[in-house]
């Protein structure tokens, strides 16, 4: 059985290949802004199915994955920015405090479907002003959840991870492994 990947991601596309090379991207057409679930693993998960779903009816003697990553801090969660002062109201919210990644997986096969979130604990450093606007100005925040990238030009904002750092980078690549283990996936 062949993985279809229902994700336009080039990141996660580089982690699924230490899973299997037997795949392909599908990117997952629907409207997310249709889910409203205010719990941030709870709307990882919804989303991740959702997505797989959406591809699932046009491969439906494969197994298809979805996936999406949240950013969660206080009571809010922070999507994906759409212009430089939502990048840095993010940025400026994660300074020197800790954050929390859920990225939910949901596999949709012919037999069955199942899903899972994992979480990660992140915390930063205190940014400067420039340090933000520097980052900015790189346009690497306007398609990452939270508006970073840990395995970009954030790297240097991340003071500790507390977890796994590929759920961070939006494929939680050991978890993912042994569940498509346990169900005889691999």
């Amino acid at each position: 059985m062949r993985f279809v990947l229902a994700t336009n991601s080039p990141r996660r596309k580089e982690l699924f290949r230490f899973i299997s090379n037997d795949f392909i991207c599908v990117d997952a057409r629907f409207n997310e802004h249709a889910v409203s679930i205010s719990m941030p693993a709870e709307l990882c998960q919804e989303l991740a199915k959702d997505k797989a779903l959406a591809v699932a009816s046009s491969f439906p003697d494969d197994c298809v994955l979805g996936f999406d990553t949240i950013v969660a801090v206080d009571d809010s969660i922070l999507g994906k920015p759409t212009d430089r002062d939502e990048a840095h109201k993010m940025l400026s919210k994660l300074s020197g405090r800790k954050h929390t990644v859920y990225t939910g997986v949901y596999i949709a096969c012919p037999q069955f479907q199942t899903g899972f979130t994992s979480r990660t604990d992140v915390y930063f450093h205190p940014l400067p002003e420039e340090m933000i606007s520097s980052y900015i100005n790189t346009n690497e925040p306007y398609d990452k959840a939270g508006g970073y990238s840990i395995q970009g030009g954030a790297s240097v904002f991340c003071e500790r991870i507390v977890g796994d750092y590929y759920t961070v980078m939006g494929l939680p690549v050991s978890a993912l492994f042994f569940r498509l283990k346990e169900l005889g996936l691999l």
